[in-house]
Parts: C-alpha cells; sequence; structure tokens
C-alpha cells in the first residue's frame, strides 16, 4: 500500500549563478530603458525598500535568518517578489532549511518586470521562454500575465508591482510561493541519511572563468567576478558509463524508490558477499562497488505510478535493468510528489540480484581483452609462437550474431589439426554463482565449407594476484573448473578425454562450459581482468577426415545468473 504526502519544501542546478556586484549590461540596459520612460528614480537598495514597508517584516526577517539579505544590498540586479506578512502567518520558520528555501524561490537574479505579455509556453504564438525564470536556489518561476488581466508567479497574483530599487525591482504577493522539492532535494528528509551520505559528495561545484565577468579589483589587487560556478555530479549525469539520471535538473522528470536507512543496512549488508575481493585495495573497492550496487537501479524516467502495473508489465530502469510484475518494488513505500517526478520511500529493498547488480553478461569476442604476444597486423592480431590469426569480423545483415560481430580464429599455415585457441578475457565478474556459455557460429559464414565444423575444448582461468609482471606473458593464470588431457578441460569428452563439444554446421550453437560454477572472489571494476575463458580447436587426424576443422567463430561468451 502507498502512503502519499506532498511538502512545501534546492540544492542545484546546472549552472549556478553566485553573487556578483554587478549584471550583465543587456540587463542593465533594459533596467534603465524602462524605467527612464516612467521618469522614475532609484536611490535605495531592495532591502532598504523591503525594510521601509511595514507589512514585510516577517520576509525581511526571514532574509535576515537565510542570509539572502546581504545579496538584496549589493549592487547586483535582483527580482524580488515578497510575501506579505498576511501570507506568511502560518509559515514555521523553526527549520533553517525550511527558511532558505522558502526566501530562495523568492528571489531571481536579473531584472523582471511586470510589463508587456508574459505568455504561457503552451499559449498560441507564445515564443518567450523568458517567462520561465530560475531563482537563486535554482527553482522555476513562471511570471506570467498580461497588462490587462494582471501578472501572476507561479499561479500567485502580484499585490503590487515594479517597485523600483538602485539594484532592482520589488514585487509583492499575498501568497507565498510553494516550494516543492526536487528528488534529489528529497534526500535530505530524515531517515534517508545513509543514501544521502552516499550521493550527496558527487556534487561539485567549478569556477568556470570564461563564463564569469570581471568586475573590479580588491585592496589586495586580486581579480573581483561576477561569479559564475559550474555543476558536475558523476554519479547522476555520466549517462554513458554509470550516471543514474538528472534527479537534480528542474527540466527532467524520473521517479525514484529511496530506501531508508534501515533499508540501505539490509541492502548494503546483502550485496557486499558479491563483491568480496582479495585485490590490494580490498576493502574500499568493496565497498565502492557495494554501494554503487544499491543505488543503480532505483532510478527510472517519467512519473510512475506503481499501481497500474500486472504481472505481465515490466519497468526499465536508467541504467538499463528490466524488472518485471515491478510492483512489488514499491510495496509499502510513502509517495512524494517532487517538482520533477516523484519519490518512494522505502523501508523494504526489494530489488534481487538477477534483476539489478548481478544481470546476465555477455562478453563480445570481437570486443574481449583476447590474449597474450599479439601483434597487430591488417587483417587481424598474430601470435608469432603458435600462428593463431584473429580477426574481429561484423555482419551486419544477420540478426542471429550478438552484436552483429564475432571473433575469426584461424591457423596462419592453415593445419587442419594444429590445435588453435583464443583467450577471452571476462571483465566485472562477481563472487557469485552462474551458468557459463560460448556461443560458435558455424564454420562456412566465413570461410563458406558448409560441412566443416570445430571441436572445442575449454577453460575457465583466473591470474593469481601475486604475479608480478611486466608484460602480459609474466601472468600467471590458474584452472578454476579442474583440467582434461594436456590440462585443457574439455566439454563433452570421451573415455580418452580427447574429444569436446562441437559447433554445429549450420546454425548458431550455444555450448554450456560451466553449471553452477561460482567465481570464488569478484573482479568488478578493476583496471586487470582477473577472468578469462581459454576455448581451444582439438582436431585430430582422423576428425580432420571426418570433415572437422580446427578453425572457429566465436561470438560472445555469456554469463547467465544462477537462482
Amino acid at each position: 500500500m502507498i502512503q502519499k504526502k506532498t511538502s512545501l519544501f534546492k540544492y542545484a542546478g546546472i549552472m549556478l549563478l553566485l553573487i556578483g556586484s554587478l549584471s550583465y549590461m543587456a540587463c542593465s540596459d533594459h533596467f534603465n530603458d524602462y524605467y527612464k520612460s516612467k521618469g522614475a528614480k532609484a536611490d535605495k537598495t531592495l532591502i532598504e525598500l523591503i525594510s521601509e514597508n511595514p507589512d514585510l517584516s516577517t520576509f525581511k526577517t526571514l532574509l535576515e535568518q537565510s542570509g539572502y539579505a546581504d545579496l538584496l544590498q549589493g549592487s547586483a540586479l535582483y527580482t524580488v517578489w515578497a510575501p506579505t506578512n498576511e501570507a506568511l502567518k502560518d509559515f514555521d520558520a523553526s527549520d533553517p532549511t525550511d527558511v532558505k528555501n522558502l526566501v530562495g524561490i523568492h528571489l531571481a537574479r536579473f531584472i523582471h518586470n511586470a510589463s508587456g505579455n508574459r505568455l504561457a509556453l503552451t499559449d498560441a504564438g507564445a515564443q518567450n521562454r523568458d517567462n520561465i525564470i530560475y531563482s537563486v536556489n535554482s527553482k522555476q518561476i513562471k511570471f506570467l500575465g498580461t497588462p490587462a488581466g494582471g501578472y501572476t508567479v507561479n499561479g500567485n497574483r502580484l499585490a503590487t508591482a515594479n517597485m523600483l530599487a538602485s539594484n532592482g525591482v520589488l514585487h509583492t504577493i499575498d501568497s507565498p510561493i510553494a516550494f516543492v522539492r526536487n528528488i534529489w532535494e528529497y534526500l535530505a528528509l530524515n531517515n534517508l541519511d545513509s543514501i544521502r551520505a552516499y550521493l550527496y559528495p558527487f556534487d561539485t561545484l567549478t569556477f568556470n572563468v570564461s563564463m564569469s565577468k570581471e568586475l573590479d579589483y580588491n585592496e589586495e589587487g586580486l581579480t573581483l567576478y561576477d561569479s559564475v560556478f559550474t555543476k558536475s555530479n558523476t554519479i547522476l549525469y555520466n549517462l554513458n558509463d554509470k550516471g543514474l539520471g538528472y534527479i537534480d535538473n528542474e527540466d527532467s522528470i524520473y521517479t525514484m524508490i529511496v530506501p531508508t536507512n534501515q533499508a540501505w543496512t539490509a541492502a548494503y549488508d546483502r550485496i557486499k558477499p558479491y563483491f568480496y575481493t582479495t585485490a590490494t585495495d580490498a576493502d574500499s573497492l568493496q565497498r565502492m562497488n557495494t554501494q554503487y550496487a544499491v543505488v543503480q537501479d532505483l532510478v527510472f524516467r517519467g512519473r510512475i505510478d506503481p499501481n497500474v502495473y500486472g504481472a505481465a508489465d515490466s519497468l526499465v530502469s536508467t541504467r538499463g535493468a528490466v524488472f518485471y510484475d515491478p510492483s512489488h518494488l514499491f510495496a509499502g513505500a510513502t509517495e512524494y510528489e517532487a517538482s520533477n517526478g516523484k519519490v518512494y520511500v522505502v523501508d523494504n529493498y526489494d530489488l534481487s540480484a538477477w534483476e539489478s547488480w548481478q544481470r546476465k553478461m555477455t562478453v563480445e569476442a570481437e570486443n574481449a581483452n583476447l590474449w597474450r604476444g599479439r601483434e597487430k597486423q591488417s587483417d587481424g592480431f598474430v601470435d608469432y609462437e603458435t600462428n593463431n590469426l584473429l580477426r574481429g569480423r561484423y555482419n551486419w545483415s544477420r540478426s542471429d550474431i550478438s552484436n552483429h560481430g564475432y571473433l575469426a580464429v584461424n591457423n596462419t599455415a592453415q593445419a587442419v589439426t594444429t590445435h588453435i585457441f583464443a583467450l577471452i578475457e571476462i571483465p566485472n565478474t562477481l563472487h557469485a554463482t552462474y551458468n557459463i556459455y560460448v556461443r560458435l557460429l558455424p564454420n562456412w559464414w566465413e570461410w563458406n565449407v558448409k560441412s566443416e565444423r570445430t571441436i572445442i575444448r575449454y577453460d575457465i582461468q583466473q591470474l593469481d594476484r601475486s604475479t608480478k609482471y611486466a608484460k602480459y606473458d609474466d601472468k600467471v593464470w590458474t584452472s578454476l573448473i579442474g583440467s582434461g588431457k594436456d590440462g585443457k578441460t574439455t566439454a563433452a569428452q570421451d573415455k580418452e578425454g580427447t574429444e569436446g563439444a562441437a559447433s554445429d554446421s549450420i546454425v548458431p550453437k550455444r555450448i554450456l562450459l560451466a553449471e553452477n560454477f561460482t567465481f570464488p572472489e569478484a573482479n568488478y571494476g578493476e583496471d586487470v581482468n582477473t577472468v578469462r575463458v581459454k576455448i581451444v580447436a582439438y582436431i585430430s587426424n582422423s576428425q580432420a577426415r571426418q570433415g572437422y576443422n580446427n578453425r572457429m567463430l566465436i561470438d560472445c561468451i555469456e554469463l547467465e545468473p544462477v537462482h
């Protein structure tokens, strides 16, 4: 059952304009031209105008409590929509954060007059996006209206308008602008300390010299700027890597499931063993990977109503995880309406490993880190010890090839019975259980011999982390699944241990390499891959006479979670 709450309550927009001494010249000219036409003279600051108005005494007090009063007594230009005392009579000023949020949404940089036709973007012929203004705490303000009909700010009608100050303009309103948190800001709620402590430190501000304006010099000769700071957040914005989504952006719509401290702790303890490792920085690496795994699939695009989902429905996170019958994710949640979507706070973290942090993995053979001792040639990689030739190939016309690419492996000497192999590194494995497959394609797709097949052997190997190596050849690898003849594990060997599983001569074939296989440790997010699969074409003379060849086409390696 969903409990629903709505809150009036910034953390950041993507570009923040911080306090300066002057505005841009265009705004100054607009300001001067408008008031010269009215014959007005501006000789008082905004804070002085507010202080002189007894009906704004409550707002003045809140300005001082929030620290924003300092903005309104400098020379930088601002617009203020000041709520009257009557409008603020029910406001609880006991929480400093609430005070700062409320005051901040009533202030905006530069001059915004109640003049002309300020049409909504949905109105016919409306072209001017200047009617969408951002407050000093990066909230959207819709300043709309006409001279005949009057003006509103976020639906609140102006009581008085266009009171001139030396550093801006003052309007008054009889009801306050509601501050509604965005999803990022909702993480500041009580009992969300754990997820907040993890996500908030990713926020960084960098001074943008090229966009900032030089104003003057101080007494020490240092340049003073009307400063522009660029915000970055690698865990939110880097969508091609690990970004969750722009949940702090007022222009984007998302839904986020947010675990309480209780749910976070339970999820962390459940996920942590999957990232067990013996790497040099094991503790910090395990902690970092576990924390990210908790949050990686909590964000979804759009406003989501979990009550509309049934057993046949699915929901996809911003990181690509597919949840079937997703209503269980929201069970017992408390729902909040955010300015840019919805927040569902849950005491129970009901994501499963195979839905989220341990999903199916496909390693494309044509793109994989392959193996030692290879030298690039015009048509592939050649190992001069074995004369193996490895070539990444693509066929865009066939839909039955994973990612349309494959790895062609053959022997440059064209010897039918010479054993050839490929070593395919597997990144981002977990300390978890998988069924592991290799997918082979028919040889005739590459070499046009329709009856030809390949017999393979294989091994799954792990790097000895204690190895001190200067190049790839120095690494020491050990088998994780035992060995058959000549130390090569076979897929379906006969009593002599010489024959493994065969490819199909007509269609792609998926061969099981290991069932219910558990990696002894994780190798997630590390620079060096510590797991690889060895695929060997192992053909005898008698098999060569039966239409087999040591050439092989490897489509991909697949790891399916066991659950």
